[in-house]
């Protein structure tokens, strides 16, 4: 899957999502209506717990980061998300947006028909070894199976699913007639691995219009609401949803200790080092902003090995981007800035990320320096 970051500008059918899934979207941009509304339905005491006794609700560890905000424990307990045994549930939540679009995680890392998976507040991470990465499980379908349709509606507001199969126009046309949710589903850094496509149009729901997808709900208020106001646009809590049907394990739901002082990390997240270099993820994006104006004005090239975007240096720098996993490295310049952030560090041209990787691998670990 190639991935872009998000960017003030259309998604690219290249860059922004796997083949097959909804070309065209616009305003790769989550609203402050979304991100006010984030975490809602069932966590809103969860996001506004307490820290723990020393005051810090969440901190890094080695190889990932523990979260109290979803435990409920005033003792220091909570769950910790991290690469520990290869499994890359830290690098993956990271890459999607972290706490912003995923939520706090829920549970410990528990098995779930014969695979590990780990549940945060608004989504479900499952390990695939055979193809070594991480994909969310479509939980509003196993919330189907489950047979709480009929609960959800009543006391979720999640409309009822589409029986029978809807072409891919006909999705598109779902998301098209709402601009707000689908400016809301373009604004994920990954739309089809975080939202997958819709279940059902928008339709009226209590106080709000709402939309079924594979991996989520997504809503427009039209009544005030305690967290946010008329006219916003939130993400329901689908991994809340699953935990509410008995759809996680009870063992996976105990908070766990903290961890042991040796564990603790100076950072976890990727960012300024020491000597002056930047860790983190690097993507690329390609055909759809092919001659658009980057922000030197020149247009942009996506077959240029030279240009990238970033927001940590000033236009013109050149920049050294060494992937870690093989310290292949190449230099380009910054000629376009983005609307991404930390752990994207830089976005690279089509060409320059083939320097380093096959584009389809959409997200790759990088260190960054500047050469001039």
């Amino acid at each position: 899957m190639a991935v872009a970051p998000r960017r003030a500008r259309p998604v690219d059918t290249d860059t922004g999502a796997r083949g097959g899934d909804l070309p065209d979207l616009v305003q790769r941009r989550l609203t402050a209506g979304v991100l006010a509304g984030l975490l809602w339905l069932g966590c809103i005491d969860g996001v506004l717990a307490d820290g723990a006794a020393d005051g810090v609700p969440d901190y890094p560890i080695q190889g990932g980061h523990f979260f109290r905000q979803a435990a409920h424990d005033p003792g220091g307990k909570g769950f910790r998300i991290s690469d520990e045994d290869g499994v890359s549930f830290w690098f993956e939540f990271e890459r999607l947006g972290g706490v912003e679009v995923l939520g706090y995680p829920i549970s410990r890392r528990f098995r779930w028909d014969g695979f590990l998976c780990q549940a945060t507040q608004r989504a479900i991470m499952q390990w695939h070894p055979d193809e070594g990465r991480v994909q969310l499980i479509n939980v509003m379908e196993y919330l189907s199976n489950l047979g709480a349709d009929e609960r959800l509606a009543e006391d979720r507001w999640v409309p009822r699913p589409i029986v029978g199969d809807a072409s891919e126009e006909t999705r598109r046309a779902w998301l098209e007639a709402n601009p707000k949710i689908q400016t809301v589903y373009a604004g994920a850094v990954d739309p089809l691995e975080v939202f997958g496509l819709p279940l059902s149009p928008a339709v009226p729901m209590g106080p709000a219009i709402a939309m079924r997808l594979q991996r989520g709900v997504i809503y427009v208020w039209h009544e005030p609401q305690p967290w946010t106001g008329p006219e916003a646009v939130s993400v329901g809590n689908a991994g809340d949803f699953v935990k509410d049907m008995k759809g996680i394990p009870a063992a996976a739901l105990e908070a766990e200790p903290p961890p042991a002082a040796r564990e603790i990390a100076q950072s976890s997240r990727g960012g300024w080092r020491e000597d002056g270099r930047i860790s983190g993820v690097a993507t690329w994006y390609g055909a759809y902003f092919q001659g658009s104006a980057m922000a030197n004005g020149a247009p942009y090239n996506m077959h240029d090995p030279t240009t990238a975007a970033s927001n940590s240096h000033p236009l013109g720098t050149r920049l050294r981007v060494t992937r870690v996993a093989t310290g292949r490295s190449v230099v380009v310049r910054v000629t376009d800035r983005g609307a991404f952030r930390m752990p994207i560090v830089v976005d690279l041209s089509h060409a320059a990320f083939s320097r380093l990787a096959d584009p389809s691998e959409g997200v790759i670990r990088v260190v960054v320096e500047p050469i001039d």
